[in-house]
């Protein structure tokens, strides 16, 4: 049940450990997949993206026993602890040949805290806990 009530933060949650963790010598078969610029603006894209889904849907899904700042909460927390366990696999995974970078993390909180931000300017305030 909790899978079809969250499967798109679940979706994009695997989407970016797939993406985070997929070893160095696979990534160099994309010339464009290089660390750059680009690689920190999908940390933000993906991160956006996962948080601004997963607030939605806790939003969505509100069972009456949280209140809207608790699904904030809720959702910056998981978003950061995605973007930390990410860089802390990358950093231990010594096989993947891919490292911890800190701008990649900077970007993911970035990016989560951007898409929390969209999701609270577009949702209608409803109740005294919004």
């Amino acid at each position: 049940m909790l899978f079809i009530r969250f499967w798109k933060p679940i979706t994009i949650c695997l989407v970016i450990l797939f993406l985070c963790l997929i070893p160095s010598t696979e990534l160099q078969r994309f010339d464009v997949l290089q660390v750059n610029f680009s690689d920190l603006l999908a940390h933000l894209i993906m991160f956006f993206a996962f948080s601004a889904f997963l607030l939605r849907d806790l939003v969505r899904n509100h069972s009456g026993t949280t209140t809207r700042y608790t699904q904030l909460i809720i959702a910056i927390s998981i978003s950061v602890l995605l973007g930390i366990s990410t860089e802390l696999l990358q950093y231990m995974l010594v096989s993947l040949n891919r490292t911890a970078n800190i701008y990649d993390l900077l970007f993911d909180v970035t990016g989560s805290a951007m898409g929390i931000i969209a999701i609270k300017l577009t949702t209608r305030k409803s109740g005294p806990d919004s």
